[in-house]
């Protein structure tokens, strides 16, 4: 039996995601996980840390939560920076998981749950609809 908690990563957009709602979600998955569950934030990162590095994390997490925020959706969708860097690291890593489930492929190494969630805006201001 696995002992490690299960890492769970925050995708959100620093220009306008509420930063205090977003740290009271971590504790509070993190809290009634009793430990199982780890919540990685990019603000965690220490002086000097490789951001790059950090986003690569969506490769080895176990879910994704995309707070959807009406910037969030126009970095993307413009290409503009961490953003969508990061969307593109979860977008491939969740078609890969589907293609390797619909091939009938063992998915036991692909363990992965995407969580999206309108954090603000509208649907249509916020969301991309990839993931439908």
């Amino acid at each position: 039996m696995n002992n490690n908690p299960s890492k769970v990563f925050f995708s959100y957009c620093h220009d306008d995601a509420d930063v205090l709602t977003i740290n009271y979600l971590k504790e509070m998955l993190e809290k009634s996980s009793g430990g199982k569950i780890s919540v990685l934030l990019d603000r965690d990162l220490r002086a000097g840390e490789s951001l790059s590095e950090y986003m690569s994390l969506i490769n080895s997490v176990d879910a994704v939560f995309v707070l959807y925020t009406p910037q969030y959706k126009r970095k993307v969708l413009e290409r503009l920076g961490g953003v969508d860097e990061e969307y593109r690291l979860i977008k491939n890593r969740y078609f890969d998981v589907r293609e390797a489930k619909k091939n009938r492929q063992d998915v036991s190494k692909f363990n992965f749950i995407l969580i999206p969630i309108l954090f603000s805006g509208t649907h249509s201001d916020s969301v991309i609809d990839d993931f439908t």
